[in-house]
């Protein structure tokens, strides 16, 4: 009620309740109906984006906003991709060693060292160099996770790329941009630390705590924009949630998730990726299969409890249908 564009705080909330929805759907559902879709999506990106670097040239965005954008999503699927051929690699190997004894899983293998090419491929295609360097972080954590040690040579190789690329990005001309987009997000926060400016209304705060004459919708840091708009109350509460999700019990099949989730927190430092849905969407699935392990506390309400809740039900069912009408027809309007 505070914020600094209601109608778009509006919007946004209602967004946030469709990604708890997906929250909760992707903790009840099998491995394959997840991977799947994702990877059949990350194909259609993927070879759209290579038409248009043959056809137009330069770095591809794909069907979505932007190439940042589009590396954002890539990193997600690559690092959960690159999850799953290692784990079934190396800890559940199948022996082939007569014909006709190869297991279906085996068969597959080739076809997804291909889709991991492709998708490689196609991030580079992006010239998103914080996708890359997210995409070696999500690489790291998943050996974390997996406790496979590497050898100090190979070890150093990796710190050596991910310290080349954090240089490459600092001296982009852009990297500059970031630094003031970030520092004006900085004075949003300090200037509304409680409260925020409200949900999704960082534009329109902007032109009063922008510190220079460039312009953005974004602060190109999803900590920094969530910060300033739910205050610091609100993004400690999503800390504590991330940090709920991130201690539940790993298992081999949802490692690759852990690490995936990871890779796109890390690419959430240098861009606003996880703010666009399609984006924010794979995210929420991933943390959802993360937390399949949880352990539900059963509450029994009273009679009383019951009646109350079913009143209050009613009245946010009726507000979320009265706000989704106002929102249809308003659109109408200006269309």
């Amino acid at each position: 009620f505070s914020s600094a564009n209601l109608y778009e705080s509006r919007n946004e909330f209602f967004n946030i309740l469709n990604y708890v929805v997906i929250f909760y759907f992707a903790k009840n559902v099998d491995r394959k109906y997840i991977v799947m879709p994702v990877l059949f999506i990350g194909v259609i990106l993927s070879f759209y984006g290579f038409y248009q670097k043959f056809a137009v040239g330069g770095n591809v965005p794909s069907f979505m906003n932007n190439p940042n954008v589009f590396a954002g999503y890539l990193v997600g699927i690559i690092v959960l991709l690159l999850g799953n051929i290692i784990t079934e690699q190396i800890f559940a190997p199948n022996n082939c060693s007569a014909p006709n004894t190869c297991s279906p899983r085996t068969t597959v293998r080739p076809f997804r060292f291909f889709l991991l090419l492709v998708f490689l491929i196609a991030i580079f295609f992006t010239g998103s160099v914080a996708g890359l360097l997210s995409v070696a972080a999500g690489f790291l954590f998943f050996l974390y996770l997996k406790k496979i040690s590497i050898s100090k040579k190979y070890f150093f190789y990796t710190v050596g790329i991910i310290l080349f690329l954090i240089a490459v990005k600092l001296f982009e001309k852009e990297s500059f941009n970031r630094i003031t987009w970030w520092l004006s997000a900085v004075k949003m926060i300090l200037a509304k630390p409680i409260f925020g400016v409200g949900l999704n209304a960082f534009a329109d705060a902007y032109q009063k705590y922008k510190l220079s004459g460039l312009n953005s919708i974004y602060a190109h840091n999803y900590f920094l924009q969530m910060t300033s708009e739910i205050g610091i109350f609100g993004f400690a509460a999503f800390v504590w949630f991330l940090i709920k999700i991130f201690k539940f019990k790993k298992t081999s099949e949802n490692i690759p998730f852990f690490a995936a989730s990871f890779a796109m927190l890390v690419h959430g430092l240098f861009d606003y990726t996880l703010i666009i849905p399609a984006n924010a969407i794979l995210f929420w699935i991933m943390l959802g299969y993360c937390s399949k392990e949880e352990k539900f506390i059963r509450i029994f309400p009273t009679q009383n409890q019951k009646v109350t809740f079913k009143w209050i039900s009613v009245f946010l069912i009726s507000a979320m249908i009265y706000s989704q009408v106002m929102i249809f027809l308003a659109s109408r309007d200006s269309a």
